[in-house]
């Protein structure tokens, strides 16, 4: 489970007790979420691992080590930023949000068996015209590209960090249809 929110506890319990897994692993960029454990059943063991998914090379490590301990039944990937209080990072909104989908759903890729559920959190933010505007570049996963055109003035519209963040979780849809056949 990538994040350690309110979505990602609910979603980790649910399948938890669904899949009947004896061991759910959560990846943050800010650790542990320690209250959290407590919404878990009586044997089923949390950890807790430190990742930034907007960094590939900690999220080929993670899924390595993750697949070094269990077989891989679940991914869910929520870990994301928002736009509120964020005015100044749409580069780290994308980087995160966008291009940390792709690199948790690539690293996990050679993990996933039969039977295995992936599951991403995206947004209806991904509908808003702003995000459609920039599908080809998505489409491209032309990284150059994609941040030379939110850094425009015209792109950002006076919301840089809104206008990240719906064309990242629009990025999300666009991943996760191009591999959802390899998944």
């Amino acid at each position: 489970i990538t994040g350690t929110g309110d979505i990602a506890v609910a979603c980790a319990v649910r399948l938890a007790q669904d899949l009947e897994v004896s061991s759910v692993l959560f990846a943050s960029r800010r650790g542990a979420n320690v209250p959290a454990a407590a919404a878990f059943p009586a044997g089923i063991q949390v950890r807790w691992q430190q990742c930034d998914v907007a960094d590939r090379s900690a999220v080929g490590r993670l899924a390595e080590q993750a697949a070094a301990t269990s077989r891989l039944r679940a991914l869910v990937h929520t870990a994301g930023i928002g736009p509120q209080g964020n005015a100044d990072a749409a580069d780290q909104i994308v980087a995160t949000d966008h291009f940390g989908t792709i690199n948790v759903l690539d690293s996990f890729l050679p993990h996933v068996g039969p039977g295995t559920v992936g599951v991403c959190i995206a947004s209806s933010s991904a509908y808003r015209e702003v995000a459609r505007r920039h599908e080809d570049l998505l489409q491209a996963a032309d990284t150059d590209k994609l941040m030379a055109a939110l850094s425009t003035r015209d792109a950002l519209a006076g919301d840089p960090a809104g206008t990240a963040y719906a064309v990242a979780k629009r990025g999300v849809i666009v991943a996760c249809a191009r591999r959802a056949r390899a998944w």
